[in-house]
Order: structure tokens, then sequence, then C-alpha cells
């Protein structure tokens, strides 16, 4: 054994000897290089008469030409209750305008091997097209004409509403977008900046046409935009094509809401976002930063790339190479016209949650207690100059960092002399600025994850609440989901809503035949909408009175089934069978509880209040309401006032591709009659006003004695 290792450790010595890498080693990184000389490409700037501001970025190294038009407005003009309406009117740009369709636009830019995009940001829209310099004047053409012309057809704006909430759906049920986005949240509180820009699952659905229309009309003017031109063109020639394509764009109002600035982190709250089923906690900490123009910028820069730029910065270091209690970890600057944010991200093991997150808050207190090593201050300060001068390599990003400095007021100096004032960033500024921003003690903490196994560790850190993931809702500043309307139930108005209830009964077959109702097979189609598509299989219920519900859906690759068994719960999908967590258990027996016969059976079941709320129309029949209140579960069933059945069921259920809660109705039709009583044989299921769900009933038996192993796990 001794002579074993004694050969390894020769062999290793020689191995080092000869200047090769030695077993299990890396080697040393080159030391970095002093930065090369710079000198900002120069770029000519002119304002048309109608206030359109033109900047011209020759560039001659290739042949292209790229076009790039900002409208100062973004995400900060969204109203309050519809977040994701910049960002909708934006990504229609280019489909559709008042003479081409969408398809047209997009083959005639593919003809001139060219590039279109549209977007938005929190201060900017944007349109953008880049073509080969043959193509520049279609590129001119076809950027006037979406800029000024969108037509935002209704197909169109489905079509993308539909992608939106296929990828809200996704993203809800991701830790990281819930982290990410519940920080952001938890710093701004109820301003502008707090809101997803991208909108919500319950924002977009509500956005119309003329609320796009009314966006565009208020803030797309010449005099509110920037355009800017860079590539294979002379600046004469590129001045002269922005006369005549945009020269007789008029001149506008523009209705833009003031934006004043978000109030100051202080304090130190943390928020437990809990998703019981993860294997890992997502951590972010921030805090109120910087406006754009604020003369820390620079040094704040450099300290973030000190705290968490990548292998070799401090919080990279710590976290992941000595501790290994996670894969990766960053540290963010984000300023805006007003003052963005600062933060920390990261992610780690479920049981090294909070070892983790005091890792990160001692590394905050040290980097503003003692001044970083002239070592680390080189290696920050020459990425962050490096990464400047890369992106001067195209067109492209030429035009785009020329348009945001000039959006935030700053001139051909500034951007001439950006380089040099990060390589002048001393170690005292860098110490000054982490005093002064990255105080432990003013921070917002979220945490998402599996809350019960972290929740006594983090508890003597700061404040805490806690909010099931899904109960979160990004529209509201406190991030609580609003809780239905709940009206209060007098003696009258539940005396009402009982003697509704028994019309219903007897037009439905009368109470003793549905009290003798002890189990339910119900068979049929089912046609689900899904983020991946639509799909059609078969569905099959089995209840079993008071407490079992089976749901198996058959679809042409997979069977999914979902039991409740009392107090407990099992799932089987082609991953494998699983139990059910117990917030969910509660999900399924309210779902139990609003199945049509046992609504009508209410008054039996322990814990549930029924009452009269008045009539209303449903699809153009007048109806009486019914209130159902169970504890916080609150739901409503619309009653014919004519036939006295049932035409609706309206509630707040959870998305099962998303895990968020939503609203849904289900519309009830074709009623057939089957062992004396009425069951509606179409059952269509809407989300946010749009068809969720379809069930064209084939069978239904009563009493027909559903087997016990149905609800047991096998």
């Amino acid at each position: 054994m001794r002579e074993t290792m004694h050969r390894s450790l020769l062999l290793l010595m020689m191995m080092s000897l000869a200047g090769l890498p030695a077993l299990g080693q890396k080697q040393a990184p080159p030391p970095p290089q002093p930065p090369r000389p710079f000198r900002f490409p120069e770029f000519a700037s002119r304002i048309l008469p109608n206030g359109l501001h033109v900047l011209v970025i020759e560039h001659r190294e290739q042949p292209i030409v790229s076009l790039r038009l900002l409208v100062r407005a973004g995400a900060e003009q969204d109203p309050p209750d519809l977040p994701g309406l910049a960002s909708l009117t934006a990504g229609l740009l280019d489909q559709g305008t008042k003479t081409r369709s969408a398809l047209q636009i997009a083959e005639t830019i593919e003809s001139i091997g060219g590039q279109i995009s549209t977007g938005s940001s929190w201060h900017q829209s944007f349109a953008a097209v880049s073509v080969l310099t043959p193509g520049v004047d279609t590129a001119f053409e076809i950027l006037a004409d979406i800029v000024r012309n969108p037509v935002f057809a209704e197909e169109e704006i489905e079509r993308q509403r539909q992608q939106l909430l296929s990828g809200l759906r996704v993203q809800a049920n991701d830790p990281s977008y819930l982290a990410s986005t519940a920080i952001k949240r938890m710093i701004f509180g109820g301003h502008s900046y707090g809101h997803p820009p991208e909108g919500t699952l319950d924002s977009i659905p509500r956005l119309r046409r003329e609320d796009l229309i009314a966006f565009h009309r208020a803030l797309y003017h010449p005099n509110n935009a920037i355009l800017a031109i860079a590539g294979d063109i002379t600046t004469a020639e590129a001045f002269a094509k922005a006369e005549k394509y945009f020269g007789d764009w008029p001149r506008g109002e523009v209705r833009a809401a003031p934006i004043s600035p978000p109030a100051p982190t202080h304090g130190r709250k943390l928020l437990l976002i809990d998703k019981p089923d993860a294997v890992q906690t997502e951590i972010r900490l921030g805090k109120v930063g910087i406006a754009r123009r604020d003369p820390d910028y620079f040094a704040l820069q450099v300290l973030n790339a000190v705290l968490a730029s990548g292998s070799g910065s401090r919080l990279w270091d710590l976290l992941r190479r000595e501790r290994g209690l996670t894969y990766g970890v960053s540290s963010r600057l984000e300023a805006y016209h007003q003052p963005g944010s600062l933060t920390v991200s990261t992610f780690t093991r479920t049981e090294k949650t909070a070892e983790t997150l005091r890792l990160i808050l001692s590394e905050l207190e040290r980097i503003a207690r003692e001044r970083v090593t002239e070592e680390e201050l080189q290696k920050a300060k020459n990425f962050l100059a490096g990464v400047f001068q890369l992106r001067l390599e195209t067109p492209e990003s030429l035009a785009m960092i020329v348009l945001d400095a000039v959006s935030h007021g700053f001139d051909y100096a500034y951007l001439s002399t950006y380089r040099d004032r990060l390589l002048s960033v001393t170690a005292e500024q860098v110490q000054g600025v982490a005093r002064k921003y990255y105080r432990p003690d003013d921070l917002a903490i979220v945490l998402v994850g599996n809350a019960s196994a972290f929740e006594k560790e983090v508890a003597h850190l700061g404040p805490v609440e806690r909010i099931a993931y899904t109960e979160v809702d990004f529209t509201r500043p406190d991030l609580k989901r609003e809780k239905p309307a709940v009206v209060a139930a007098t003696p009258e108005a539940i005396a009402r809503g009982r003697e509704v209830l028994a019309e219903v009964r007897r037009a439905v077959g009368g109470r003793e035949v549905i009290a003798d109702i002890r189990d339910i097979s119900i068979v049929g189609e089912v046609t689900v909408s899904t983020p991946f598509g639509e799909f059609t299989g078969e569905q099959r219920m089995f209840v079993q009175w008071p407490d079992r519900l089976r749901t198996e859906v058959r679809l042409p690759q997979m069977m999914l089934v979902q039991v409740l068994n009392g107090d407990s719960g099992w799932v089987s999908t082609p991953m494998g069978t699983q139990d059910v967590p117990a917030p969910l258990v509660k999900e399924l027996r309210t779902a139990l509880r609003r199945l049509f016969f046992l609504l009508l059976r209410a008054e039996e079941q322990e814990g549930i209040t029924v009452s009269y709320l008045g009539s209303e129309t449903v699809e153009g029949k007048p109806v009486d309401v019914l209130q159902y209140q169970e504890g916080e579960q609150v739901f409503k069933l619309y009653v014919e006032t004519a036939s006295r059945l049932p035409v609706k069921l309206s509630y707040q259920g959870v998305d099962p591709f998303s895990g968020t809660r939503a609203e849904f109705e289900e519309l009830y039709a074709d009623y057939r009659e089957v062992a004396g009583v009425k069951y509606p044989f179409r059952t269509v299921t809407r989300q946010a006003g749009k068809r969720f769900a379809e069930l064209i009933v084939s069978e239904v038996r009563l009493n027909a004695g559903v087997p016990e192993e149905l609800f047991k796990k096998p």
C-alpha cells in the first residue's frame, strides 16, 4: 500500500516538473491582460421637424444596416390593473398593419435576408430591423409602417394572448420565476416597477384591443421616439432616408403618466413562498438601488462584479467552490430613470437554505467592513470593461448602447469615457457604496421552497411572512391573492336560499331520489386546453358518498388518475404514483363538493352555508344566484328562473398546469333524464373567460356500485 502511494506521488511530481497538468487539477487561468486601447465609435445626431430624434453610427466592417426605433414608454406606463399592456402592444407591432399582414411582413424581411423584432422594457418600447445593405430602403419602409400603422387584429391579439398565457402557466409553477418576480414586488411594493412587465395570468385575459390602441395613440409619437441607424451606410444617406420615411409622421400629444421615485428600503423582511414539492430553495435578496444617472453607478457596477460575476468573485467562491451549496450565484444592478434595484440571486438544497442565506448576509457585512483587494478590484474592472467592448462588435448592439445612453440623457462624451470611468473606480469607492447600499439590515428577502423545512431556522433573521405559492398574486403589492367576495348570509338570505335549492331539487327529480344517490359513475369525452396544445381523450369519474372521488383521463399516449379517499389522496401519471400534499387534498375535497349532485345535497354537508344573492342574467337567461360558503371557499350556483335547472357554477380554483389560483365557471347544458333525475350531458369550463375544458357525457350510472379498490393507492 505504502509503495503504491509512493509511486503515485512520484508520478505526480514528474508530471508537474514536465509542465503537464496534474491529475484531478486544472491549470490556473492566465492572468488578466491590461485593457486594449479603446475609442467609442462616433455618431451623428439630428432632430427632425416632427420631433423625431435620429442617431447615425457608421460601422462599415460588414454589409449590414440596423435600424432601431425606440419609443420612450414601456412597462412603467402599464395601468395598475393591466400589467403586460406595454409588452403586448410592442409585441404586436409586426403582426399586421393597415396594408400588410403579419405573414407579408415576415416574408418581405426574409426575402432580403433581414431580421425583425419588437418588444419593450421598463421605459422603452422598440421595433428593430436588420438587413443586408441592398435591402435598406425596404427596411426603412417596413419599420415606418409597423410603428405608425399597426392594426392590432383580434386574431393576432388572441394568438399572442394564448402564447403568453401558456408561458405564464409554466412559469407560475417555476420556483425561480416565483422568486425573481416576488422580490421585485417586495422591493417596490405598489410602485410601477413592482409589477411583472410581461403581465400575469389574471391581467392578460383582461387586455382588449381598445387598450392596445389607446396605449399606442397616447405614446407612439415621433416627438417621443429615437431612431438609431447603424452599419454600412453614410451619415448623409441615413439622415435622408429617415426624413423620407419618417418625416411625414405627425407630431402628437404624449400622454404619459409621471413616475415618482420608489420609497427606499427600510428594515429587513422575509417572505416565504411555500412550495411543498420543491427539493431546493430559490433565494433572492434585494432593495431599492439607484437611478441610471446616479454618480455611484460605476462604483456599484464594480461592487456587483466583485460580489458575484462568476468564478473568482466572492459569493461564487464562497458558496460554490468552498461550500458546495449551489451551482450559481449572481448579483445584479438595475438602474432606470428612477431608482431601480440591487439583487442577489442563488439557489440551494432545502436543508442548506438557512446556512446559505446566513453566508450571503455575512459576506454583505464583510464587503462593507473590509476593503476589496487590489486583485479583486482589477479583475472586476477588467471584466466589466471587456464586456462593454465586446458589445461594440455589431451594428445592432451599437445601436442599442447608443439608444440606451441617449434615452437617459447622456451624450457621446459619456460613452467615449464609459470604459475609463469603470477602470478609474477605487477600492475606497467600492467600500463606500457597499456601506451605503448593501446594509444587511435593510433588505427584502424571498425564499421559495418547502417552507416547513426551514421556516424555524430563518425566523430569527427578521419578520417572516409565509404564503402558499398557489395564493401568490403578482398584481397586488402585498402579493396575497384577494379572497372571493362574500356576501353576508342573513337569516332571510339563508331561508330564501333553502327555498330555491328545494325548487332545484324538484326540477332535477325530487329530494328523495337525490338523497338516495350513494355512488355515481360518469363516462365522457373531454377536451382540455393546455400550455402545450389542445388534447381530447376519455374521462371517467367515480364518486362514492360522502368523501371519495376518482377521476381518470385517458389521452392517446398516457393516463392520468387523481383520487380523493377521505382525508388523503394520490395521483398517478406516467412519472409514477405519489401522495397528494395536504393543501391539495383540501382542494380535492372542495372539488368534490362542487360536483352537480353534491351541490344539491349541500344541506347534508356540515359547514356549508347556502344563501340567496339575488337575480342576474346568464347567457341571455334570467337566473337566481345562490352563494355556497365553506370557510374561505366560496362559489356561486346560477339557477334558471324558468326551468329551475342550474345553468352555471362559478368559483376560484387551482389551475392544474400552473398551480396558481384562477377564476373558473362551468356552464351546464343538454339535460337528459337518468334513473329518474336530470343531468347535464355537456359541461363547458371556462378559465378567465376562455374555454379551458369541455366534457360531453356518454354515460351516467347511479347506484350501480363503485368498487372500493378504485380508491386504494396501488
